[in-house]
């Protein structure tokens, strides 16, 4: 029933998709934004600094990936759309990780904050691998794909 309100309504997964990749561009966005804030205004440690620039990496991460897709979106080039669609599943563990930077390494006892940035620190760096790693002209380069 609700499948068939959606259907007559004309909202489908083409129309949502680039407007959700908009909205997920702009809130990393802003969100990278606060976390540089957090860093230079806010920061009264070593390791919440570090925990704040690496905040600002992976809400950047995701940034540029949801907005890379808004721009292929906007040129409608759907083939490259769909290709950035991995990417951005990607992504996702840098903004996961950066979401742990920002809020919890900050907010805990000193003595426990190793021990959140650490799992998070190491979640925003397997996101970045696999966006270079997912990157084909990274993987020629490297010698990690043939190309006949």
């Amino acid at each position: 029933m609700i499948r068939r309100r959606v259907e007559a309504v004309g909202v489908n997964a083409d129309r949502f998709q680039p407007w959700a990749s908009v909205a997920g561009a702009v809130f990393a966005g802003v969100l990278a934004v606060g976390s540089a804030y957090g860093a230079v205004a806010l920061a009264e440690t070593a390791l919440t600094r570090a925990a704040y620039a690496g905040a600002v990496v992976g809400f950047g991460a995701h940034a540029l990936v949801n907005g890379t897709r808004t721009r292929a979106h906007a040129a409608g080039d759907r083939d490259a759309a769909e290709s950035l669609a991995g990417f951005e599943a990607v992504s996702t563990f840098c903004f996961l990780g950066a979401v742990v930077l920002a809020t919890s390494v900050p907010a805990v006892e000193p003595s426990w904050r190793p021990l959140f940035f650490a799992p998070a620190a190491l979640i925003v760096v397997v996101g970045l691998g696999g966006l270079v790693a997912g990157n084909r002209r990274v993987r020629e380069r490297l010698g990690w794909e043939i190309t006949e």
